[in-house]
């Protein structure tokens, strides 16, 4: 891998975590007000799966997502 791959790979990898980051945000904020303040995004995640929102399914794949654009990410720390 050339150093403008590497640096190409790294900011794609940059974009797709902020922007699962931001979704999860905004899923989390939207029902907030629906559940209440003291209940964890999990659990948040967990009831609108329960009650068939597509917002639970976006929540997890965004974070699954996010996580494994983290993981290579911190991969590449180790690969250079």
């Amino acid at each position: 891998m050339t150093p403008l791959h590497f640096r190409e790979f790294h900011l794609a990898l940059l974009l797709v975590l902020g922007v699962c980051g931001i979704v999860n945000w905004r899923v989390y904020f939207k029902y907030q007000k629906v559940f209440g303040l003291d209940i964890s995004a999990s659990q948040q995640i967990r009831m609108l799966v329960r009650r068939g929102n597509p917002d639970g399914w976006i929540a997890i794949v965004g974070s699954t997502v996010g996580i494994l654009a983290g993981a290579a990410l911190l991969a590449l720390t180790f690969y250079r």
